[in-house]
């Protein structure tokens, strides 16, 4: 067989291993008695021990928690709402649920109980107080204001009499703490009454002293002048810093004219008197000079009277413009000292009113510390005067809403209670010790087992065949619609779809340990092949303890054989002989060697299974265990397949875990596990989940195996596997 077979072989694969709802159900079924003796234990256990157990009375009584009790003067602060938040609200009441759970609480109603003279002793000062917490529960009713309070106690009488008492005690503790309160409430108010009566004195001297001697009588007036002041200023200083402006514009344009020695075109523009009666006469004498000097050359008299005439209007033009200019800049700088007077008039009026909005808003400042001071002072009045008649109210928080009465009937024991939690217990507890037993189980008994454990897969059962049958390792051959036939049918059709389109000739039928039932189940293989009308060789390959041919041959142990066959290495007359099943012949072990774990490993052996599957369809080796001997380990390399057998519910796990891994090691084709033995017709067992109860049904319906379906159920040994007397490790 190729190494790409090997590791493609079906054996090879590793199934999830998960616990499917028929496993569930078959552990369930299985483990039934055990949960059902869980049970009974748990029901009576607990009917005794209910029916020993001190009857327990429970008084209850209600009381309500009014918020706003004694409360109804009160006055309401800022930024406080109507309605308290559903937060704050669960905080008051866990508040009062914590007192009254409190010891001092505790330690009252002890010190009251005692109080009512004899008979009422059972509770003592240092363990009462701590025993109340026991028995008293305090438990808020949801979405009300009320409260239900329990006692229990074994004497119905001393139960209402301590919910009673303790309803009575916080009543009373809470009245007499809301009192205190408000005592420590008004002494805080009349000290603060007084300290703010003082500051109110202190504000009022305050504010005469600061108005006196700041002149501030007409404040309002005078702010009012300054104002009107400043305004006018404002409006004077714009317009000269306006006229000063244009004067400097005005000034610049003309001194550039001037260095430009442009007095003529200058006095056109200075919009002067003079100075335009000039400019007029300029124009005209030019006009003259310019037709002298058009007749006239510059000697002639004529010529220098008219020149003489246009200079001497042009030095009066210059003169009257240099006077104008130095007249501006003279007017320039009267402007400039105005508005500089100006500017110091506005800093010394805004320097004045801003010190009189300033002493105006300190006096703001102690007049509205004054006022405060009234405003709180009157507060503190009113306060005070409510807290007074809140005080005399005296309405306290807690209200008595119903009286514990005695109770009639006890809360405990409860018996139908306790039963059904004991049945629950029961059940559960039952069931959970029948899945730590199945865990603590360390046998092969179920698909899952071999899945989960082994890591292998699981090719089919084989159930237990009844000793008292005649020729029980040919019964499938004889009773063809056996509920047996049919398994080794099933298990066929298995291995015959586990191929993955390789031809199979030859297969190892080993199991872990002697006595695990490989012998039938190789027999009973070689039958349901052999029904196919394929030809079928069964080869006792046990050298050890040979026993093939005891059911196939009566009895009678051939001379020759395997041993023979491979100590002679001559395959020409091979020692085969026929059995009564139509197409299945047997190849018997014959003598016994010396050593017969050389003679299956060696080349004599790989050139016989070759001739044997040129001669035959299908060829089944019977071996010895795997588990105690390595023949099957020596002659898997050669074989296409191995088919392990394993005892249902009694080979130990570890040591076929051991045997699967042995064969791994050597890269054997491990077809898979299949349990023999099993008892499928117990309606109690596992297997009936797993869907092979399906056998009995269909055998029956052909009317052959009554005996032996009744035979079964009996789940005795078969008897060819009794013959293998090899010790278990």
């Amino acid at each position: 067989m190729s190494q790409d077979q090997q590791k493609s072989a079906p054996g090879r694969e590793q199934p999830t291993a998960s616990w499917s709802p028929n496993d569930i159900l078959a552990v369930l079924a299985e483990q039934v008695w055990v949960a059902v003796i869980f049970l009974g234990i748990s029901l009576v256990v607990t009917l005794v021990g209910s029916l020993m157990m001190d009857k327990v009375y429970r008084a209850h009584a209600v009381i309500q928690i009014l918020p706003d009790a004694g409360q109804e003067f009160r006055v309401k602060q800022i930024g406080q709402s109507e309605l308290r938040g559903r937060h704050e609200v669960e905080i008051y009441y866990a508040t009062h649920v914590q007192i009254m759970r409190s010891r001092m609480i505790r330690q009252k109603v002890v010190d009251r109980y005692q109080a009512l003279g004899p008979g009422y002793d059972d509770l003592s000062a240092e363990s009462g107080v701590a025993a109340l917490a026991g028995i008293i529960s305090v438990v808020p009713q949801a979405s009300t204001q009320l409260m239900d309070v329990y006692v229990n106690h074994t004497d119905p009488e001393k139960a209402a009499v301590i919910a009673n008492i303790f309803t009575q005690v916080y009543e009373e503790s809470d009245l007499d703490a809301r009192q205190a309160s408000a005592r420590q409430a008004r002494e805080w108010l009349k000290t603060e009454i007084r300290s703010h009566e003082e500051a109110l004195d202190a504000s009022n001297r305050a504010l005469l002293e600061f108005k006196s001697d700041n002149d501030l009588v007409d404040v309002e007036e005078a702010l009012t002048a300054m104002n009107a002041q400043s305004a006018s200023l404002n409006r004077a200083h714009a317009e000269l810093v306006t006229e000063i402006v244009i004067l400097e514009s005005t000034l610049e344009s003309w001194r550039s004219l001037q260095q430009k020695g442009q007095y003529v075109d200058l006095a056109k523009i200075m919009k002067n008197d003079v100075l335009d009666v000039l400019a007029d006469e300029f124009a005209r004498v030019t006009t003259q000079h310019a037709s002298v000097a058009s007749e006239y050359g510059p000697a002639h008299p004529e010529f220098q009277r008219s020149e003489a005439r246009l200079k001497g209007i042009e030095a009066e033009i210059r003169a009257e413009v240099d006077r104008r200019v130095t007249a501006e800049s003279k007017r320039l700088e009267v402007l400039t000292r105005r508005e500089q007077n100006l500017a110091n008039q506005q800093e010394a009026v805004k320097g004045l009113s801003l010190d009189k909005q300033r002493r105006r808003a300190k006096y703001e400042a102690i007049a509205a510390n004054l006022k405060r001071t009234e405003n709180l002072l009157d507060a503190l009045n009113q306060r005070n005067d409510e807290m007074e008649l809140s005080s005399r109210t005296q309405l306290a928080n807690v209200r008595l809403v119903d009286a514990a009465t005695v109770p009639k009937r006890p809360i405990k024991p409860n018996i139908p209670m306790n039963l059904v939690l004991a049945t629950i217990f029961g059940i559960i507890g039952g069931y959970g010790l029948g899945f730590v037993r199945q865990y603590l189980d360390d046998s092969i008994a179920t698909p899952l087992d071999v899945t989960q454990h082994l890591k292998a897969t699981f090719l089919g059962i084989v159930p237990v065949v009844p000793t008292e049958l005649e020729r029980p390792d040919v019964h499938t051959f004889l009773k063809p619609h056996s509920a047996i036939a049919e398994a080794m049918r099933s298990l066929r059709s298995v291995l015959d779809m586990s191929h993955n389109g390789e031809v199979r000739r030859s297969l190892i039928v080993t199991s872990a340990l002697a006595s695990e039932g490989k012998t039938g189940t190789s027999i009973r293989l070689g039958v349901a092949y052999a029904q196919l009308g394929k030809r079928v060789l069964l080869v006792d390959a046990d050298l050890r303890h040979s026993r093939l041919h005891k059911p196939l041959l009566n009895g009678e142990r051939p001379r020759r054989g395997l041993s023979s066959l491979l100590r002679s290495a001559d395959f020409s007359d091979l020692p085969i002989h026929p059995t009564e099943v139509p197409n299945l012949s047997l190849l018997p072990a014959g003598r016994h060697p010396s050593n017969p774990n050389e003679l299956l490993s060696g080349a004599v052996f790989e050139g016989l299974v070759a001739h044997l599957t040129g001669l035959y369809d299908l060829v089944i080796f019977d071996t010895p265990p795997a588990g105690t001997v390595s023949d099957a380990i020596a002659m898997s390399k050669v074989i296409d397949g191995i088919v392990m057998v394993v005892r249902a519910g009694r080979t130990s796990r570890h040591i076929v875990q051991q045997t699967v891994q042995r064969l791994w090691q050597v890269d054997a084709n491990l077809l898979g596990i299949v349990l023999n033995g099993v008892d499928i017709n117990n309606r109690s067992g596992r297997y009936r989940y797993y869907g092979y109860g399906y056998y009995y049904g269909y055998g029956a319906g052909y009317g052959t195996q009554a005996a032996d379906a009744k035979a079964i159920a009996a789940g005795e040994q078969s008897a060819d596997e009794s013959d293998e007397q090899a010790p278990r490790p």
